[in-house]
């Protein structure tokens, strides 16, 4: 299985190594690529050369979320909405401060995305209206 990690230059920092050692001690036989855009506006071009991938994982760190973003979101949505693509395509976006303060809490934000992209991958039903952990059991 093969996965891409793409970011851009104007996050704050940068959690894809230890992000991409969680996915491979979590994922037998995947090949994790790390791409970086120029800014967000450019991630969607980034993203249009990764969708031979099972997942595409944009991630980004700011200090807060600007109009460059939504129109991100809303070209993404766009490539995955083609029929064309395979490819699943998931957006997180962590607000900070500053760098020195997302550094501070990059094992927890490894943790937290590495277990959504597991449950992206491998559990889909989480993503239902009213998915209860536990239920049915």
């Amino acid at each position: 299985m093969e996965l891409a990690l793409v970011s851009s230059a104007d996050s704050l920092t940068d959690i894809f190594p230890e992000l991409e050692a969680f996915l491979k001690e979590e994922i037998m036989y995947v090949t994790v690529n790390s791409f970086y855009a120029p800014s967000a506006l450019e991630i969607p071009l980034q993203v249009k050369e990764c969708l031979d991938r099972k997942l595409i994982f944009v991630f980004l760190i700011v200090k807060k979320e600007t109009a460059d973003h939504a129109i991100m979101k809303e070209k993404l949505l766009d490539i995955e909405m083609n029929p064309k693509c395979e490819s699943q395509i998931a957006i997180g976006i962590e607000i900070y401060e500053d760098k020195e303060d997302a550094d501070s809490e990059k094992e927890e934000l490894v943790q937290k995305w590495g277990n959504y992209i597991l449950d992206r991958l491998y559990h889909e039903e989480k993503f239902k209206p009213g998915y209860e952990a536990g239920a049915g059991k």
